[in-house]
């Protein structure tokens, strides 16, 4: 029903503006200065809504509990239901909104900091509005330039997305923890048929890219790859070298399969 999503809409926005709230309060204070560390101006930490959930077990329960939000909640995936009863998803972590490309926030990711969670990011899971094997990180803001580009930049991470868009590379997405699939190239292909594979520059990364490049040659795209230097991620190649460089790089990407063969040697 139309009234569910937009009850499930509401919510987001809400916690996205909790989540903003936090980061920029006292509790957030060392959040920020990490984002800051990493290299984020504020202005795109403030574009993006980047946020912090508290080390709370309840802080954004208590909000929606009391509302009208009480039976849409469980379908937001911002809780989790235990035999001890229900509790904040996200604890304790630098949250990244996951944007529909209208600009509503649908999801989150969230990154740990300062806790020991063995699970270093955790994203929301699937909801009626949270597709995520067809839903890209960034879209919102760079479709257009994707289209006007002729070519979109995919990188796997939240940081590495922000980065690189922040240092001017514009026709850019993230698929943000989350295995390419059939679905993204289907959202790929109505926006763009060359995509630019820029991930990783260990071995995980190269193997990734090739398993990327075959979803999109069997999708009718054409994939392109640049290897960072070895071992760096995007996110580390930006801040290494600087923007300009990296979109003198990004301009001479190899061809697939001379990639594919050079690296399977």
């Amino acid at each position: 029903p139309t009234n569910e999503f937009s009850l499930l809409y509401d919510i987001h926005e809400q916690a996205s503006i909790i989540y903003e709230n936090n980061l920029f309060s006292k509790s957030g204070s060392n959040a920020i200065t990490y984002l800051k560390n990493r290299k984020l101006k504020e202005s795109i930490i403030k574009e993006f809504r980047i946020g912090f959930a508290l080390n709370s077990w309840n802080s954004l329960y208590r909000v929606f509990i009391a509302g009208k939000y009480k039976d849409s909640m469980m379908k937001s995936g911002l809780f989790s239901r235990t035999q001890k009863g229900v509790f904040d998803r996200f604890r304790s972590r630098i949250m990244f909104p996951i944007f529909h490309p209208s600009g509503k926030v649908i999801a989150f990711g969230g990154r740990i900091f300062n806790s020991d969670d063995p699970a270093k990011y955790l994203n929301s899971p699937e909801t009626p509005l949270y597709h995520k094997s067809s839903v890209f990180y960034g879209i919102q803001a760079t479709r257009d330039s994707i289209r006007k580009n002729n070519s979109a930049i995919l990188v796997e991470g939240y940081m590495d997305f922000l980065k690189l868009y922040q240092g001017s590379v514009s026709n850019i997405l993230a698929t943000s923890g989350t295995a390419f699939t059939k679905k993204h190239v289907s959202s790929l292909n109505r926006i763009t048929k060359k995509v630019i594979l820029l991930y990783d520059g260990d071995d995980a990364g190269a193997s990734a890219a090739i398993k990327a490049g075959w979803t999109l040659i069997r999708g009718e795209l054409e994939p392109m790859v640049i290897r960072p230097p070895k071992g760096l991620d995007p996110d580390d190649w930006i801040d290494k070298v600087g923007g300009e460089n990296i979109i003198k790089a990004l301009s001479k990407p190899q061809p697939y399969i001379d990639f594919n063969i050079k690296f399977n040697k």
